[in-house]
């Protein structure tokens, strides 16, 4: 694997391969610390992941609020943030499409309901009501519950 056309899986398979020459106790002509630098590797891969999972964490968060706010105001706000949270998640995910399998959207959907919960006051649903074309998709946005015919653009 020479050049990284998927960032997420290059880290691994770089990560791998210097742990198989750890294992093979090879006699290099450098003091490697191959175990840690393996680690480092694919450390660097998992902070990929956790970015493009801030960035679901905070698509989700908007949507849910998009969708359960009685607020009208800060809507137009809103839709403009997911449209720079998903245009920055389909660079992530173009760079390292692997990613995708990676990902826990139940625990992603759990951490940003919380959030929506301190912010909405409302019971929300306890599984993930948005699967990820729709998190990913920039024309998708859920109509609001209270108001679904003020919906404004942005």
């Amino acid at each position: 694997m020479n050049m990284p056309d998927d960032y997420l899986a290059w880290t691994r398979h770089q990560a791998a391969e210097l742990r198989r020459l750890q294992a093979l106790r090879m006699n290099l002509p450098v003091d490697l610390d191959l175990d840690r630098l393996a680690e480092e590797v694919e450390d660097l891969g998992n902070q990929a992941l956790d970015v493009v999972e801030g960035l679901l964490v905070q698509v989700i968060l908007h949507l849910l609020k998009l969708e359960w706010s009685t607020d009208p105001l800060p809507r137009a706000h809103w839709r403009k943030e997911l449209k720079a949270h998903r245009s920055r998640l389909d660079r992530l995910f173009r760079r390292s499409p692997s990613l995708v399998h990676h990902l826990d959207l139940a625990a992603l959907y759990k951490d940003a309901r919380q959030q929506a919960r301190d912010i909405l006051l409302v019971d929300l649903p306890d599984g993930p009501p948005y699967g990820l074309e729709e998190l990913r998709n920039p024309a998708f946005f859920p109509a609001n519950r209270y108001r679904p015919d003020t919906e404004p653009t942005a």
